[in-house]
C-alpha cells in the first residue's frame, strides 16, 4: 500500500486545535501514520470498522482520544471526519 493524502474536515481540524498541546502532539503522529497504513491491521483493537458514511469508515482510538475517518484507496484519500475524546 503506498502514501495517501491525510485531510482534515473543518469540525475536525477544529477539534484536534482545541486538544491539549501533549495530546495534540500524539494524535498528529498517528494522523501521520493513516498516510502509510490507512487500513486497520487484524487484531488490533485500537482500529475498528464503523458503519455508515458513503466510503469505508474507520476509529482509530488514540491516547483516550477517537480519530474518526474515512478511507477511499482509489483516489488515495484519507478523509479525517472528527477527533473526539473517548466517552463521546
Amino acid at each position: 500500500m503506498g502514501s495517501f493524502s491525510v485531510r482534515l474536515t473543518r469540525d475536525a481540524e477544529a477539534e484536534l486545535r482545541a486538544a491539549p498541546f501533549p495530546v495534540r502532539r500524539q494524535l498528529n503522529q498517528r494522523l501521520f501514520k493513516l498516510k502509510n497504513h490507512p487500513l486497520p491491521p487484524p487484531g488490533d483493537d485500537d482500529w475498528r470498522s464503523v458503519p455508515g458514511g458513503e466510503r469505508p469508515r474507520f476509529r482509530l482510538m488514540a491516547y483516550g482520544w477517537k480519530i474518526l475517518y474515512e478511507f477511499e484507496e482509489g483516489e488515495g484519500l484519507v478523509t479525517v471526519v472528527a477527533i473526539l475524546r473517548d466517552g463521546v
